[in-house]
């Protein structure tokens, strides 16, 4: 695909031979190639209806879009689920990544000025989490779902991502719930993802450790109260 004699409309060399390789042109099918190994491709799919004409994204709605423009400027991209990361890609090194704010309705995103083509990539918090975690995709499949245990602690994905605990680090950190007495009265103390998290916990109570039901919230047990510790993590106390 990379040894073309001078572009793509010339065709192909027709050697096998590696002493007629183009090397600079199977860099950039190498780059591309190490690039999609980073995302969760097979879950997306190509949406140009998400995005204006001359634009091309791959989306899993609701979760995770990656949106390709030719050149510099302001797009706009049909979201749900939000609020959403944003990561601007420089597309001709991959390496040079620059943050921008979030959003929630995904309109007008504007990629930095210099530079040529720019992908935007928007997750969800929990999403880009989980990418941070697991960088290689494609190698770590098992790893990356909700229920998924990789480092076999008992504590699954999604209640890892709640409790700001490390998933590939068994019991890493004093973040889970720990009950404290105070006088006569219990309370539970846990530290958790502050704002944007999908995620909610609910308090259950049992006559008997077997039964389990919701408890109601300001009947049951005080309503929690958060102290912030930093612009990610609260300590909750129930």
């Amino acid at each position: 695909f990379g040894d073309m004699t001078s572009n793509s409309s010339s065709g192909f060399t027709g050697s096998m031979d590696l002493a007629d390789k183009v090397q600079s042109r199977h860099d950039i099918i190498k780059k591309v190639w190490d690039f999609f190994e980073t995302e969760p491709f097979w879950r997306m799919k190509p949406r140009p209806d998400l995005v204006p004409t001359n634009v091309w994204c791959l989306a899993d709605p609701g979760r995770e879009y990656l949106v390709y423009l030719q050149n510099p400027g302001t797009v706009s991209i049909t979201v749900s689920n939000g609020p959403f990361r944003v990561e601007w890609i420089n597309a001709q090194n991959t390496a040079d990544r620059r943050t921008a704010p979030m959003t929630t309705n995904g309109l007008d995103l504007i990629s930095p000025a210099d530079g040529d083509d720019w992908l935007v990539h928007l997750e969800t918090p929990l999403e880009s989490w989980r990418s941070s975690y697991f960088p290689n995709a494609v190698q770590q499949q098992a790893s990356l779902h909700d229920d998924a245990d990789p480092d076999g602690d008992g504590i699954k994905n999604l209640a890892e991502y709640f409790f700001a605990t490390d998933p590939n680090t068994p019991n890493a950190g004093g973040n889970l719930p720990s009950i404290i007495k105070t006088n006569d009265a219990l309370s539970f103390q846990y530290v958790r993802v502050q704002g944007s998290s999908p995620l909610s916990l609910v308090t259950e109570f049992s006559p008997d450790l077997i039964h389990w039901s919701a408890g109601i919230e300001g009947l049951d047990y005080d309503n929690p109260t958060i102290t912030p510790e930093t612009n990610e993590i609260g300590r909750a106390h129930v």
